[in-house]
């Protein structure tokens, strides 16, 4: 990789770093931090959602993402929040680097131009997020993939590694044998599928190398079909007003396509991966960022044949080599720095609504139309909350009724379950239904509080 690779690498950590800063802190980071704090006081992890629900506090739940949910809770501790989002803007730069090492041979500007698409794809899904560290790890398959027969066997460790991080590891059997499959159709030997089949069982026992054994590829299968991921942005298909989440997919699939028509053609296993990711990611925006790692090489070599061939360029001293990356890194703390200074409360943030119910002095019982709102009360013992952003733990008649409750459809789920307070976006279904002589408004805002009366 040449200085203005890595300096371009450099300006793009910044990107990811600012994005990072206005994104702010997602929904999901306070039951991480609640169930880091669980795995540091107790050296186990949950078997149930426990008390901060009072819909299902029995009901089980697989807390697959409890290595990151540890973490975060150290961080919080030592009070090195900024530090820990950084710390994920150095995951996605790893993602970065192992994917500019898979293009290794494409020319520095296209390299650069791929690279580009790849950050505008995981911009998106990117954050303080568990499912982030699978990025890395998908580069690193594939880069042991594309190596050779022999390299392949290393998706096997990379799978248990892969399985204990997030539970989108069990994908990894699926590509093992998606790229034996594609092999086997280029040497026309039988001995490569059994291979193939032989590597994708293994990289399929290795999810048991986990605290959940067997039952991880249960809860997986089983989540797949929940119907709560119908209330999950990033579970959705392609829509309308998420255009702008595919401009890094579809640039990197039509440069891809270009280049099989210039002469730089994929092979068969390659063709084979990146359709079935490209599809993956039609399906569900989440895998959006996983067709671009996958493509953002390939890619940079389609364009390295589509682009006129470069000139020879004159030989760079080390001192002006060393001045490109200083200002590089220069440009990479403005873009994070600028991204710390845009960061602005959003009209419709709940913090004084939840700050208010967690001051009470008595025990409440409370529903969010947002359910990550309800994640805000993981350690607040006398707020105990309808469904909170362990979704994929709440059993069907919960998910049901919280259906029910976003329709509007609230004179009898609110007093079945005994709800005390509810958590509203302004003129939606929820609120407009709350507008009657049981339920009185006590904050307005974007995110309005109603308390039963």
């Amino acid at each position: 990789m040449n200085a203005v690779s890595r300096a371009a690498l450099l300006v793009l950590v910044g990107l990811l770093a600012a994005d990072a800063s206005i994104t702010g802190l997602d929904g999901d980071l306070w039951w991480q931090r609640a169930l880091g704090d669980f795995v540091l006081a107790h050296h186990a992890l949950p078997q149930t959602l426990g008390p901060a629900t009072f819909a299902a506090p029995d009901a089980r739940w697989l807390p697959h993402e409890w290595v990151f949910a540890t973490l975060w809770a150290l961080a919080a501790r030592a009070d090195l929040a900024t530090a820990f989002r950084f710390g994920c803007v150095l995951v996605a730069f790893a993602a970065l680097t192992i994917d500019a090492l898979r293009a290794r041979g494409a020319a520095p500007a296209p390299n650069t131009i791929a690279l580009t698409l790849v950050v505008v794809g995981m911009l998106p899904s990117f954050g303080m997020r568990a499912q982030i560290l699978a990025w890395p790890l998908l580069a690193l398959v594939l880069l042991v993939l594309e190596t050779g027969p022999r390299a392949a066997w290393l998706t096997i460790p990379l799978a248990i590694v892969w399985d204990n991080l997030h539970a989108s590891g069990l994908i990894v059997p699926a590509l093992v044998l998606v790229y034996g499959l594609g092999r086997a159709l280029t040497q026309r030997r039988w001995s490569i599928v059994a291979s193939a089949f032989a590597l994708a069982a293994a990289t399929g026992l290795a999810s048991a190398a986990t605290p959940f054994g067997f039952g991880y590829a249960r809860f997986a299968a089983e989540w797949s079909v929940n119907p709560a991921t119908s209330f999950i942005t990033e579970w959705q298909p392609i829509s309308r007003s998420a255009l702008l989440m595919f401009i890094g997919p579809f640039a990197l699939f039509g440069l891809i396509l270009i280049g099989e028509l210039r002469g730089a053609r994929l092979s068969w296993p390659q063709r084979f991966v990146g359709l079935a990711l490209f599809g993956a990611a039609l399906l569900h925006t989440r895998n959006i960022p996983l067709f671009c790692i996958a493509a953002g090489p390939w890619a940079a070599h389609a364009l390295s044949a589509i682009l006129p061939r470069e000139s020879p360029a004159p030989a760079r001293s080390p001192r002006s080599d060393a001045g490109l990356l200083v200002l590089a890194a220069f440009g990479a703390c403005l873009l994070a720095v600028a991204g710390q200074r845009m960061t602005k409360a959003a009209a419709d943030d709940p913090s004084a609504a939840v700050a208010r119910l967690a001051a009470s002095r008595r025990t409440l019982r409370v529903a969010c139309e947002d359910f990550s709102t309800c994640s805000r009360f993981a350690a607040t013992p006398n707020v105990r909350v309808f469904i909170d952003g362990r979704v994929d733990g709440y059993p069907a008649l919960v998910v049901a009724d919280y259906r029910r409750i976003l329709a509007g459809d609230t004179a009898h789920v609110l007093e079945r379950w005994d709800v005390d307070a509810v958590l509203a976006q302004r003129d939606s279904s929820l609120a407009r239904s709350l507008r009657r002589p049981r339920w009185q408004r006590v904050m307005g805002g974007g995110t309005q509080l109603y308390l039963r009366i």
